[in-house]
């Protein structure tokens, strides 16, 4: 079985990074904006979508930074990771 993940760092015109701050507490108390794809969507359509969800911005900008792959529970999950610093919204 395998699946992916995509995350987005989000910089502003100051210089300033976005991260998200997990409700449920747990290990990992804070995050960048993103999420699992929908079935047949890739990994850019993914970002734009998980950043209208969550935080209500319109990427005009994103750009590939890497992908990882990592083995959790004998499930192989790829990630992508973008960089956002041109969008819509606040």
């Amino acid at each position: 079985m395998a699946g992916s993940y995509i995350a987005v760092a989000i910089r502003n015109s100051e210089g300033k990074w976005c991260v998200l701050e997990e409700a449920k507490g747990g290990t990992h108390p804070w995050r960048f904006p993103g999420g699992k794809p929908e079935p047949g969507e890739g990994p850019l359509a993914t970002a734009e979508r998980e950043l209208m969800e969550e935080i209500i911005i319109q990427p005009l900008h994103l750009e590939f930074i890497d992908s990882f792959t990592n083995v959790v529970d004998g499930v192989t999950w790829t990630g992508f990771f973008y960089l956002c610093d041109v969008y819509l919204g606040e």
